[in-house]
């Protein structure tokens, strides 16, 4: 293989280096949400027993942590083409490492509210931007499936470590669950960071996929970030994104709820949403695939079927069988919120300016999470019902596909024209 020997004669790396890549973003997605943002729902019930605070006051920090890390993001992802990758996300796993431990000695609930904004403006530092960063340095082939691998690194931590910090948090208090959770951390990260290398050729390797391909056909390409945002398609791609963000997340938050106020009970409900994550968890490798059997154009067109029968077969089918096609049909959705925008911000807008752009719709994918939640929660107030809600996001499911689509298609012509590179699908 072309990669073993480019390897061996550098006498740096023997056999392709980018299997540990995947490696090391998977410990990066482990950490990054898995262990610093979804465990926290563990804590919360006996955190707010000991600061003696109300529900919806404790749970501000979540949402200062969201917004910090969407002001944060656009700032991020620049400094990755500037500065060392490795540096940048031991500096963010000690900071989210440093979260808990503020956690940990909270006397009233600023300190929470401190953690969260500290948490979220960290998170991108070694989560989801240099995943993407390094995914799309290593591999030209096979990108959509090692990114679904590496973002399956979050659920299966929480998966496997859920029963276990609940039982840390009642043999020694949660506040020194959060302080092993802390160290835990910063020794996955650091464990991550030792696999890592930026780029193949600091290693004498190359991109998978690039064995049969000169230097110029593997020169990243593409539009700089400041270039796209004069492109019409950008901003289709921006809506896209943004309402894939508010359909998504809004509807994952409200669904053990929607479930039980259709009379359902709360047990059922609560299995329907472990299938959920389940497939999820599947659907991301699976999607990966997809993306790179099929490219962008017909890749986009199938997630977007599949997310508008989602939300129509939500609101229709609740019966103890037809009610699981909803749930396996959002289970892949659940999965599309990662993977669609992670492969076709590298394909719509290049390789040249990646992290900085991956990094601006990660921030738009925010936005829409926090405007989807607290909206599918206003239209249930007001009609007594969120099927109303289901119907009007199969509906966003279509335009925002359309806005997916155009942009790919748009972005294909104006790398030709633009760029005189006939651009991969």
């Amino acid at each position: 293989m072309a990669q073993n020997t480019q390897g061996n004669q550098n006498g740096k790396v023997k056999g392709f280096y980018g299997w540990f890549i995947v490696v090391a973003c998977f410990l990066l997605s482990a950490s990054s949400t898995g262990l610093l943002t979804n465990l926290n729902s563990l804590f919360i019930t006996p955190a707010i027993e000991t600061l003696k605070v109300n529900h919806s006051t404790f749970m501000l920090f979540s949402t200062l942590a969201m917004f910090a890390s969407m002001l944060a993001t656009p700032f991020i992802g620049p400094l990755f083409r500037k500065h060392s990758a490795r540096k940048l996300i031991i500096i963010g796993g000690i900071l989210g490492a440093c979260a808990h431990l503020i956690y940990s000695v909270a006397a009233n609930v600023w300190f929470f509210y401190l953690g969260g904004i500290i948490a979220g403006a960290s998170s991108g530092l070694f989560g989801t931007i240099p995943m993407n960063y390094l995914l799309a340095n290593w591999f030209y082939d096979k990108r959509g499936t090692m990114t679904g691998i590496a973002f399956t690194g979050s659920s299966l931590i929480t998966s496997a470590l859920s029963p276990v910090v609940t039982r840390l948090i009642a043999a020694y208090g949660w506040r020194t669950t959060y302080r092993i959770l802390a160290v835990t951390i910063v020794i996955v990260v650091l464990i991550s960071v030792l696999l890592i290398r930026t780029k193949p050729e600091d290693i004498g390797q190359r991109p998978l996929g690039t064995e049969n391909k000169s230097e110029a056909e593997i020169k990243p390409t593409g539009f700089m970030r400041k270039d796209a945002m004069k492109k019409i398609w950008f901003w289709t791609y921006a809506i896209g994104v943004f309402l894939m963000g508010l359909v998504v997340s809004g509807t994952q938050q409200q669904l053990v709820a929607y479930w039980t106020s259709e009379g359902i009970s709360a047990a059922r409900a609560a299995t329907f949403f472990s299938v959920v994550m389940l497939v999820g968890l599947v659907a991301k490798i699976l999607l990966g695939g997809v993306f790179d059997h099929f490219g962008s154009s017909k890749s986009i067109i199938i997630c977007g079927v599949i997310c508008a029968a989602a939300f129509a077969t939500l609101a229709t089918c609740l019966g103890n069988v037809s009610a699981f096609i909803p749930v396996i049909l959002f289970g892949i959705v659940s999965a599309e919120l990662v993977i669609v925008p992670s492969f076709t911000v590298q394909r719509v807008f290049g390789l040249l300016d990646y992290a900085s752009n991956v990094s601006l719709f990660t921030t738009i994918l925010f936005l829409g999470s926090a405007v989807g939640i607290p909206f599918c929660a206003i239209i249930f107030d007001l009609t007594g019902s969120y099927r109303i809600a289901w119907f009007l996001y199969a509906v966003l499911a279509v335009i925002l596909t359309i806005c997916l689509f155009i942009s790919n298609k748009l972005s294909i012509k104006a790398f030709q024209e633009t760029l005189g590179i006939e651009r991969v699908d």
